[in-house]
C-alpha cells in the first residue's frame, strides 16, 4: 500500500504536467484528492496545502475558460505553477514549513494578479455551453 508521501508526491508531479497544458480543472481535482487523503491520515499540513491548491485551481481553471490570455500570459501561468510546485513537492515534508508557506503564498499572489488583470484588461471568450 502507498504511504501518504507517496500519493502527494504522485499528486503534485501530476498537476505539474497537467499545468503545462493548462488544465487547471484537472488539477483541482487532484488537489482536493490531496485533502482528502490528508483527512485519511489527519495529516494537517497537507488538508492545508490541499485546500490552498484547490482554492487557487478552481479560480484559475475559470479565468482560462473565460478570458483570451496572450501567449505570455500562458507562459508565465506555465512557469509560475511549475516552480511553485516544485518549491511545494521539496518542502512539505520538511519540519520547518517557511519554505512550504512562501511557495503557497508566491502562488496564491501570481494566482491574483492574473484574476486582476483579466478582469481589468482582457477579454472575454465566447462561452458556447452555459453550463461548461
Amino acid at each position: 500500500m502507498r504511504d501518504l508521501f507517496q500519493i502527494f508526491d504522485e499528486r503534485l508531479a501530476l498537476m505539474r504536467t497537467l499545468g503545462t497544458e493548462l488544465n487547471f480543472r484537472a488539477c483541482s481535482t487532484n488537489s482536493n484528492d490531496l485533502i482528502l487523503a490528508s483527512t485519511m491520515f489527519e495529516y494537517k499540513d497537507g488538508v492545508f496545502v490541499g485546500e490552498v491548491l484547490e482554492a487557487i485551481y478552481e479560480q484559475i481553471w475559470r479565468l482560462v475558460r473565460d478570458y483570451i490570455l496572450s501567449d505570455e500570459d500562458q507562459i508565465s501561468l506555465k512557469a509560475n505553477f511549475d516552480k511553485y510546485l516544485d518549491l511545494i513537492a521539496n518542502s512539505y515534508k520538511k519540519p520547518d514549513k517557511n519554505e512550504l508557506y512562501s511557495a503557497l503564498t508566491g502562488l496564491r499572489y501570481e494566482a491574483t494578479k492574473l484574476q486582476f488583470k483579466c478582469a481589468q484588461t482582457m477579454k472575454r471568450k465566447e462561452r458556447r455551453e452555459p453550463f461548461e
